[in-house]
C-alpha cells in the first residue's frame, strides 16, 4: 500500500530542505572565502536561510494540519 504525502507541497519542501543542507555542507568543504557574515559566503547564507525557512514551514504546516484533522 502506497503512502501519500501529508499535504500538497510536502515533497517540494523536503527537497528544498535536504538540497540546501547538502549544499551548505559541501560549500563548507569547498573552503570558499567568506563574503557575507564573516563565517558564511553568500551561497552558504542563502542555503542556510532556505533550509531554515523550509524546516519551519514543514513544522508549522504539519502542526496546523493535525489540529484540523482532530476536529
Amino acid at each position: 500500500q502506497r503512502k501519500t504525502a501529508p499535504f500538497d507541497g510536502y515533497l517540494t519542501l523536503q527537497y528544498l530542505l535536504l538540497y540546501n543542507v547538502g549544499r551548505l555542507f559541501l560549500d563548507f568543504l569547498r573552503g570558499d572565502e567568506p563574503i557575507a557574515l564573516g563565517v558564511l559566503s553568500s551561497h552558504q547564507l542563502t542555503a542556510a536561510l532556505i533550509a531554515i525557512s523550509s524546516c519551519f514551514i514543514l513544522f508549522f504546516v504539519m502542526k496546523f494540519q493535525r489540529r484540523i484533522s482532530l476536529k
